[in-house]
């Protein structure tokens, strides 16, 4: 079993990509928020070449974390704190460790992405 395993994030890292073929996601530090998925035959027109290429697909998962009436993880994804970014290669799962940090609590987060190759 090969795995990859990053304990620091940094904006130089590409961002992890799960994929089987007919649908890929490239996931960043918070898995759920401001990823790039590709789909078979989605496509758009590329503004700068005028020709076709492959298109950013609607994300098909979607989470956030709210603490009390005011913290959302969506508007504060700068109160995470990164711990555990790792790609099991043998079986196509991304596993993320993160906590949100916010109004005086902390929520601990791991979340599984998982891509089925059948």
């Amino acid at each position: 079993m090969k795995k990859h395993v990053i304990n620091e994030y940094s904006p130089d890292l590409h961002p992890a990509y799960v994929s089987n073929g007919l649908i890929g996601f490239r996931l960043g530090k918070i898995p759920f928020l401001n990823a790039q998925v590709q789909a078979n035959g989605y496509f758009a027109v590329s503004p700068e070449k005028r020709t076709e290429e492959y298109g950013d697909a609607p994300f098909p998962i979607g989470a956030d974390i709210h603490i009390g009436w005011y913290e959302r993880l969506s508007d504060r994804p700068d109160k995470t704190v990164f711990h555990e970014q790792s790609f099991d290669f043998s079986n196509g799962e991304l596993d993320t460790r993160f906590d949100f940090v916010a109004a005086g609590v902390t929520v601990k987060v791991h979340v599984l992405t998982f891509v089925s190759r059948t």
